[in-house]
């Protein structure tokens, strides 16, 4: 009787789960047109600024050092808000449950793609990634109160929320100092769902046109979200929505590399290497493609040092799984030669 009404249990819930998943797909696909709508909308915000400024009297001083007062707030990181973020993610939302991070297995890569979930990330995942970081129930609480939100502002104060934090990002600098006056600035906003909406699209655009180029300004970028992670106001749904922009928001392949860097710098800064671990055996559990490489690239250059040090022999198995097994499926002999040399520096071959 028993096992009858738990095998009831199961096949509702699995229903129930098809269902949320198929509404959270939609959701994602109409945020993406909705996305495409808004990058347009700041674009053309960013020519007018330049005509503006160009052309009008009232030049805008685009030295924030100049125009932020001072005013004596803290914006150093509490380390305290961020470390149990990433020690205890099943309390904290990171992710759903815990991972075993010092489980080494790593599939056999498959001949074809096995995910199951239809395809709607950049580069290929598990399922289980993508039903823990994408497809969630706070992710489509996110949407809800972004719709809600919006309802209730004029066009106008939408479009000037959108001005201002173009503007900021497009000023952020290699200035760790300058970093902490943008966000002050920045943290100002009254509509904290909107600000959401448009900070993590502004963030990513800034992600494939400058640090696709300038690798290393992602550092500030990265910064500047881990601030905000420490805002009772934005705190773990700005990085839960963020996540699953990143991965489901179409780019080149150098642009992927830029956008995924901004991440992999939250995840050193704040020492997430539960997610960290989790993150890189979702992407070699799967069929590589070339943007992945790309991605992974990024991954060793920022977070390889980090995670050779937290799991030592663990991380070794899983360098050799790469260089062995990953890698002989790639054609591309320029990134496979430079994965080989990131696993170089890291083991010390």
């Amino acid at each position: 009787m028993f096992d009858q009404d738990l095998k009831k249990y199961e096949e509702i819930e699995r229903k129930r789960r098809i269902s949320v998943n198929k509404e959270i797909e939609i959701l994602l696909f109409k945020r993406k047109q909705t996305n495409i709508k808004i990058e347009e909308e700041i674009r053309n915000l960013s020519k007018e600024i330049t005509n503006y400024d160009d052309n009008s009297n009232n030049i805008i001083d685009y030295n924030i050092d100049q125009r932020i007062e001072d005013d004596n707030i803290d914006c150093t990181i509490d380390n305290k808000y961020i470390k149990d973020i990433s020690i205890a993610p099943e309390q904290n939302t990171i992710l759903t449950t815990n991972i075993n991070t010092t489980d080494t297995s790593i599939a056999t890569i498959p001949t074809t793609n096995t995910t199951t979930i239809s395809n709607i990330t950049n580069i290929p995942f598990t399922d289980e990634l993508v039903r823990k970081l994408i497809l969630t129930e706070k992710y489509k609480e996110i949407e809800e109160k972004i719709k809600n939100e919006k309802s209730k502002i004029s066009k106008n104060i939408y479009i000037n929320l959108k001005i201002n934090i173009n503007k900021r990002l497009s000023q952020v600098s290699q200035s760790k100092d300058h970093t902490i006056k943008i966000y002050k600035s920045l943290s100002q906003i009254t509509y904290p769902y909107l600000f959401i909406e448009c900070f993590v699209l502004k963030l990513l655009e800034q992600g494939k046109l400058q640090v696709s180029i300038h690798f290393l300004s992602y550092q500030s970028y990265s910064l500047l979200l881990s601030l905000f992670l420490n805002n009772s106001l934005f705190g773990n749904e700005l990085l839960e929505y963020f996540r699953v922009i990143l991965f489901t928001q179409e780019s080149t392949k150098s642009s992927l590399k830029g956008m995924y860097s901004i991440y992999f710098g939250i995840i050193h800064l704040n020492k997430m290497y539960q997610e960290a671990w989790f993150f890189i055996a979702s992407l070699l559990n799967i069929i590589p493609s070339e943007p992945s490489l790309y991605v992974l690239e990024s991954f060793l250059i920022i977070l390889g040092e980090d995670l050779f040090k937290m799991y030592k022999y663990s991380f070794i198995t899983m360098l050799k799984y790469v260089k062995e097994e990953y890698l002989t499926r790639i054609t591309n002999d320029a990134l496979k030669t430079r994965i080989e040399t990131c696993i170089r520096n890291i083991i010390k071959e």
